[in-house]
């Protein structure tokens, strides 16, 4: 069910904690949110979105797809994924994570009304322990090459 009040409150503290961080503004916003459903910024903090967007506005076809890692502090590592929804994309991407050797404690999944994705997993290693850095580039490395390969 969607919430427009609370949906307008979590869009006024990204872009608060954008300008605070000088890292985009409410022109990236204007451009890109409109295509979002209200769920996508129900599901995400502030600062899950604040991470997001940056990324997204500067995202073109040549960038794609586009594949954010960090760390969450105490809780894993979240992984963000953004490109162009195909079939089967969520089996193949929670594949490629267990391939890896990681648990998945946590997915989010959206899609925008003109077919993206906009899909956050927040992932810890088998045996619970969280990522070192090192791992980072893996995971962006083994899906991009997932996502590259149009027959599968």
């Amino acid at each position: 069910m969607s919430n427009p009040a609370r949906v307008q409150e979590q869009k006024q503290q990204t872009l608060n904690l954008l300008n605070l961080l000088n890292r985009a503004d409410a022109r990236d916003a204007a451009k890109i949110w409109p295509r979002f459903e209200d769920d996508y910024f129900l599901r995400h903090t502030p600062e899950e979105l604040a991470w997001h967007l940056p990324a997204i506005a500067r995202a073109d076809d040549s960038t794609m797809p586009l594949l954010l890692v960090r760390g969450l502090t105490g809780s894993g590592t979240a992984v963000f994924l953004y490109t162009k929804d195909r079939d089967h994309l969520f089996g193949l991407t929670t594949g490629v994570l267990a391939q890896l050797g990681l648990n998945i404690i946590d997915a989010r999944l959206n899609t925008t009304d003109d077919g993206y994705v906009l899909d956050s997993y927040a992932v810890v290693e088998e045996n619970g322990t969280e990522l070192d850095t090192d791992s980072f580039h893996e995971i962006q490395t083994a899906l991009r090459s997932l996502i590259a390969a149009p027959s599968i």
